[in-house]
């Protein structure tokens, strides 16, 4: 869910936006952008909820290949992807986007007994780049966010927007924060990387981890802005969150509703399965947590809202089978 501001910065938020005079207060955002576009802007097909809004990013946002194909490289090929990663609770968005170049296996076209084609890799990975981009929706504009472990190795896994300003105003700045665990230093840490609009650079702080032992965070879930801290969800158990503009930060954990929580350790098979039926997110200024079961037929389906650790029920609607066709 995406709400929409009336003034925001760009780049280093040194000067307001304009904000175009009607639009939505708020939209939901498809995350897998549209084919792009030839201008130098993101543009948008905004539509009223519950319909899903979409957006197509410029060409150039896609141009990050150092390497442009040449009439001599037939047998390579790059892959292009956008994604929208999160929205601030200003509605500022943090998009991505992402090639990979590959090249045809010498044997892969050739006339060879199935057996052989088999054990033949099609395509050989040469390398990946990754950008990530601070945009506008209101009036389409782009800022690249620096590489922090150069372009080739800047995973976008992780990564959250958080902004800060009066609701009936200008931003007054924006972090970008991306959470990872690491090993070592006498344990399990994480790995806390942040960019700010008013420094315009990176910077690393490795933090304790404030789960139980032998427990670790599966962040496949989008990252949350909500309270004036970033939120990273794993949907067997809850969720960690930091204030990326705090000089001290400090990794606060907050648990599901007791019913909710998985005791054991998931695997990832397991999480991406479970993420489909479990999902955190903000809403009318609180932050809810919902879930359905994996089966529909005989299931429960609750939603919860709540203040930081202190969830209080708000509905559970059991599902007894699919809808008669006339209440769709």
């Amino acid at each position: 869910m995406l709400p929409f501001l009336r003034g925001v910065a760009s780049g280093r938020l040194r000067r307001p936006l304009s904000t175009a005079a009607s639009r939505p207060p708020w939209a939901m955002m498809y995350r897998v952008p549209q084919a792009s576009n030839p201008t130098e802007s993101v543009s948008f097909s905004f539509a009223p909820p519950p319909s899903v809004s979409f957006l197509s990013m410029p060409s150039q946002a896609y141009n990050i290949d150092p390497h442009p194909a040449s009439s001599t490289e037939s047998r390579c090929v790059s892959m292009h992807r956008g994604l929208v990663l999160a929205a601030s609770g200003h509605g500022l968005l943090l998009l991505d986007t992402h090639m990979t170049r590959f090249k045809a296996h010498p044997l892969s076209d050739l006339d060879l007994p199935i057996q052989v084609l088999c054990n033949i890799a099609p395509f050989e990975l040469l390398y990946r780049r990754f950008a990530r981009f601070v945009c506008n929706p209101v009036t389409g504009q782009l800022f690249r966010l620096p590489e922090f472990d150069g372009a080739e190795k800047t995973l976008t896994d992780g990564t959250g927007l958080l902004t800060q300003g009066r609701a009936d105003g200008p931003l007054k700045r924006y972090a970008a924060a991306q959470l990872s665990e690491v090993e070592g230093w006498g344990g399990r840490r994480f790995l806390l990387r942040r960019f700010s609009s008013e420094t315009a650079v990176w910077d690393d702080l490795v933090l304790p981890s404030p789960l139980p032992p032998g427990r670790r965070m599966h962040m496949i879930h989008e990252v949350l802005d909500f309270g004036g801290r970033l939120w990273w969800v794993d949907v067997s158990w809850g969720a960690v969150c930091v204030d990326p503009f705090c000089d001290r930060p400090e990794l606060r954990p907050v648990e599901l509703p007791e019913s909710s929580m998985l005791p054991g350790q998931q695997s990832d098979d397991e999480m991406r399965q479970l993420v489909k039926h479990r999902h955190m997110g903000v809403s009318a200024g609180k932050l809810c947590y919902g879930e359905v079961g994996p089966s529909i037929s005989g299931h429960s389906r609750w939603t919860t809202r709540a203040a930081p650790g202190r969830w209080s029920i708000r509905c559970r609607l059991p599902i007894f089978g699919p809808m008669p066709r006339r209440c769709l």
